[in-house]
């Protein structure tokens, strides 16, 4: 009896632990790299910045008025240089951080939030 509740004691702390490391903001929206082509067209010096892909129905990012397409330039007061640098500064958020951005000219507020993520069966 001792040794089964030791288990679940494990089991408890194991499945905290998981929950407390999936805590990350989420922005709800796929981002690459702004093309050299694209900045010549925006009239930049050098690329940066990072473009909306699919932007998740319902997800921070679609609430804040953002579209496929728009680039985001300045993350909390700072210049985005890549979208892998977007990514993590991002991830890096807890989800209920309130974040500023510039995408197409516009300043934005909006909070993060926490992924949904789908249960794994047999993993």
């Amino acid at each position: 009896m001792r040794l089964l509740g030791f288990l679940f004691l494990v089991l408890l702390v194991v499945s905290g632990t998981a929950l407390a490391q999936d805590a990350k903001g989420w922005f709800g929206a796929d981002v690459q790299d702004v093309t050299k082509a694209e900045t010549d067209k925006l009239g930049w010096d050098t690329p940066h910045g990072a473009k909306l892909g699919l932007v998740a129905s319902g997800s921070p990012a679609d609430k804040a008025g953002l579209k496929t397409g728009d680039i985001i330039d300045l993350l909390d007061g700072v210049e985005v240089e890549t979208s892998s640098a977007f990514e993590k500064t991002i991830a890096a958020k807890s989800p209920t951080t309130e974040v500023r951005l510039r995408a197409a000219g516009r300043r934005l507020f909006f909070r993060l939030r926490q992924p949904v993520r789908p249960l794994r069966l047999g993993s």
